[in-house]
């Protein structure tokens, strides 16, 4: 059984049971070396496995992982060092008699195919009171299996019948008979699909929480974080770290397998956002509130988000993304308690309140999801202050059901984020002022803290599935292979959006953004443009001009950028097969572009605004793209508009030849 567990507390606050550090060594492999010829494999391998404690060993192809699980399990004689098991020392080779106290289960499940489950399972270790009745050895292997929670009911069934998984869990279960001090898994699951891995974890799982001793050798780095109490970090044949789970992210562990240090890009570009935070803090708060709902819609993915505050009593809209003009109008003012729908209730409690599948939507002016939409939950944050409630953050998703925990806690963060600055704006003396700033920034480490989720993700996902590319021992079909590539683009591209609009808007609205001038050629700056969309995209955007223009003093690549923005909206943000038409003509001072497409069209409202509403359409939830082409527009002395047509939307965008005749450019050269 287990040995007496230590509680720890670590400095997030977490607290974890975990194995008695003192605890007797089942496994010890002390100063373990080996050489084939020339090619040194292993040099001074130390590792300790604790009884009751699962350790996993990480590292690359060619680390020595196999290496080391043959010296473990006697396949394999080293150079130099040595094995012990239960105290007893390993003693390797083919011809040597396989160490009592260890149980093996290799990656191919090493099975018996023309003998049935009962056979396979007492292979080798048949009593012979089972050997004269098959009956006998049915019943004693159903009940191996029930004590397992393995679900394989018939054990007459040829080995050969049944999937994969389940064989594996056959092989598991032989290589526990007779008790073994150390249970050894090489990669268990690593040819196996991903339903059949999720039923060997389980019984992994179950396994170590009846206190089995267990060596998994994996290169699946999620499995080892949910699995295993520590990991062992294997490169070029020497452990190079040891972790623990519970105080470590997946892409720190990464990391140490690829051999860079735990300093990840992703870290590196939360030390860039803590300096946008921080110099955020020291301007005008009110551009705080967009800024940090769109970063959380963005953050999950969400389409509609909307944040509500509390005045005189009420629940008042402050800022909504992706809700359609009249569902905004509906919620514009809630009354607090169960008649303001989720976010009554959160604001009246303090608490988080979910509508499972629209369960109460619909009641007191709440909306309901659109009648041609999936199923959503909708489920509403509490932005508390320091003494109360000052609004609320409600979410809608996609999926049903309830929310996963972590998502909770990153909009809980976010909607802290949000507290610090409504009490920056509410400071009315100096002494409120400070400790309200001392909050804030606080809550924007907070606020990057989580963030590191949504900049990790992406970087999970893309290592995740480029080293499964890669796994040489797993041969993926071509659709396999282009859903893979597929999603490291997609999650690319969401990391470069995140960062690069937070980076953008904030260098626009502190005034430091930098432009390059020089003379460019508008339809050169509009063909890269389109050029920049994805290929399906780009193929409904025409480019019309007339003839001669005027060439530019302008930035080409931040003119690129507006213009590869309004394309993208255009396209992306309306019905399949819109059209859009990108028009250049000739001003009295100098060009204007017009991007013009046949889709949904904005409310008039929305044209009275100067086009916010082309903000709140835009499923991405960012809502910052056309507010950073404006930014940028107004930099190089230009203005840009949002203009009525009969079907559709037009931005207008207006240059001059030459700015720095007005004056332009004295700070931006």
């Amino acid at each position: 059984m287990r040995g007496k567990n230590e509680c720890v507390t670590f400095p997030t606050g977490v607290t974890v049971l975990a194995p008695d550090r003192t605890a007797t060594a089942v496994l010890r492999v002390a100063g373990l070396c080996v050489r084939f010829g020339s090619l040194q494999v292993l040099t001074g391998v130390d590792l300790t496995v604790r009884r009751g404690e699962l350790l996993a060993v990480a590292g690359e192809n060619g680390a020595g992982k196999s290496t080391l699980m043959r010296c473990v399990v006697g396949d394999l004689v080293p150079t130099s060092g040595l094995v012990e098991v239960g105290g007893r020392r390993v003693s390797g080779g083919r011809s040597a008699l396989r160490h009592p106290g260890i149980g093996v289960v290799w990656q191919t499940a090493a099975q018996c195919d023309n003998l049935d489950v009962a056979s396979n399972l007492t292979l080798g270790r048949e009593r012979p009171w089972l050997m004269r009745s098959d009956s006998e050895m049915h019943a004693a292997a159903a009940a191996i299996l029930a004590d397992l929670e393995i679900p394989i009911s018939d054990t007459t069934r040829p080995m050969a019948s049944l999937p994969r998984g389940h064989q594996q869990l056959i092989a598991i279960a032989r290589a526990v008979q007779g008790d073994p001090a150390l249970l050894v898994l090489d990669e268990p699951t690593g040819s196996l699909g991903v339903n059949e891995a999720a039923l060997v974890e389980r019984l992994i799982a179950r396994l170590h929480r009846a206190g089995r001793t267990i060596l998994l050798v994996s290169h699946d780095i999620p499995q080892m974080m949910r699995l295993a109490d520590r990991i062992a970090v294997l490169r070029h044949g020497t452990v190079v770290a040891e972790v623990d789970p519970a105080t470590v992210h997946p892409d720190d562990v990464a990391a140490l397998v690829a051999g860079q240090p735990m300093d990840t890009s992703a870290r590196r570009q939360l030390l860039r956002l803590q300096d946008l935070v921080d110099r955020l803090a020291s301007t005008d708060t009110a551009s705080g509130l967009p800024l940090v709902v769109a970063a959380l819609a963005a953050a999950l993915g969400a389409d509609r988000v909307c944040l509500h505050l509390v005045r005189d009593g009420m629940l008042h809209s402050a800022w909504s993304l992706g809700l359609p003009a009249a569902e905004a109008e509906r919620i514009a003012v809630l009354p607090l308690g169960a008649g303001g729908g989720p976010a009554g209730v959160a604001a009246a409690s303090g608490q988080v309140a979910v509508d499972l599948d629209g369960a109460v939507r619909g009641r007191a002016g709440w909306p309901a999801a659109p009648a041609d939409s999936p199923a959503r939950t909708c489920y509403a944050v509490p932005v508390v202050g320091s003494a109360e409630v000052l609004g609320v953050v409600t979410v809608f998703r996609a999926d049903p059901g309830t929310p996963p925990r972590d998502e909770l806690d990153l909009v809980g963060l976010y909607a802290g984020y949000l507290a610090g600055v409504l009490e920056r704006q509410e400071a009315d003396s100096a002494r409120q002022e400070a400790s309200a700033l001392r909050r804030s920034h606080d809550l924007q480490r907070q606020f990057l803290s989580r963030l590191s989720h949504e900049l990790r993700t992406p970087l999970t996902a893309i290592r995740g599935y480029a080293s499964g590319l890669a796994a040489p021992d797993v041969v993926w079909d071509a659709e396999s292979k282009g859903r893979f590539v597929a999603r490291i683009s997609d999650e690319s591209a969401r990391l470069t959006r995140l960062v690069g609009d937070l980076l953008d808007f904030s260098a626009i609205e502190s005034g430091v953004l930098r432009l390059n001038p020089d003379w460019c050629d508008v339809l050169l700056v509009l063909q890269a443009a389109r050029a920049c969309l994805p290929r399906d995209a780009a193929g409904h955007v025409t480019i019309a001009s007339e003839r001669p223009l005027p060439s530019l003093w302008a930035d080409h690549d931040r003119l690129e950028q507006v213009f590869v923005n309004l394309m993208d909206n255009a396209v992306r943000h309306n019905p399949a097969g819109t059209r859009v038409t990108v028009e250049v003509t000739r001003t009295a001072d100098g060009v204007a572009v017009a991007v013009t497409d046949n889709g949904i069209g904005l409310p008039g409202e929305d044209l009275v605004s100067g086009g916010v509403g082309h903000a709140r359409r835009a499923t991405s939830g960012s809502g910052l793209g056309l507010s950073i082409a404006r930014g940028i527009v107004e930099a190089h002395g230009g203005s840009l508009k949002i203009e009525q047509v009969p079907v559709g939307t037009r931005v207008a965008v207006y240059l001059a030849e030459d700015p720095r005749a007005a004056g332009w450019g004295d700070s931006t050269e």
